[in-house]
């Protein structure tokens, strides 16, 4: 969606170990900025939701600071309550 908007941007991480991170990220030169991560986030107008493997993601930094943010400012739902 670079380059344009939507009102509600779904983001799947589909992964099952660790090694999958290096296949979603996108990292600058520097590797201060996750390319892929920022078009992404940046592009839901209102609403976001991230389905994911907290555990597995939270070993890249970029992510780790990603959900780190969400738990502070906005609703995290484990896959746990849903079941329940």
């Amino acid at each position: 969606y670079q380059g344009s908007e939507r009102d509600i941007i779904i983001l799947c991480f589909p992964l099952r170990n660790i090694s999958g991170l290096g296949s979603l990220q996108s990292l600058s030169s520097d590797a201060k900025v996750d390319r892929k991560l920022n078009v992404a986030l940046s592009r839901a107008k209102s609403c976001l939701i991230i389905l994911a493997n907290s555990d597995i993601c939270r070993q890249s930094p970029h992510f780790y600071r990603l959900y780190e943010s969400i738990l502070k400012h906005g609703n995290v739902i484990q896959l746990q309550e849903l079941i329940t």
